[in-house]
């Protein structure tokens, strides 16, 4: 809700970069965590976690429950990606 109040606002601004980026992070974050996690997606109306994957408690740890499951995979994976276009991006303005 914030964002289609906010986007609308800096659509035409220098600050819409920054805008995108941050209501991105944002809703990337909320789709993650509705992978192994739980996501109030009709909250104030229904508190109901919505979850894709219900990760066990295996370990001594509910941290290291999360860090061992498969789908901690996703979150390593977009490490990687993340870090690869950053190396890729200052590679280019160093040369650019």
């Amino acid at each position: 809700v914030i964002a289609s109040v906010t986007l609308p606002v800096v659509w035409t601004s220098r600050l819409r970069p920054v805008a995108v980026a941050f209501f991105a992070a944002i809703l990337m974050h909320l789709l993650l965590d509705s992978i192994g996690g739980g996501i109030m997606w009709l909250a104030p109306f229904n508190t109901e976690l919505v979850e894709l994957v219900t990760v066990p408690p295996t370990q001594s740890h509910w941290v290291l429950s999360f860090v061992l499951h498969w789908t901690f995979l996703f979150e390593v994976l977009i490490w990687i990606l993340a870090a690869y276009l950053y190396l890729k991006g200052s590679k280019r303005g160093a040369t650019g």
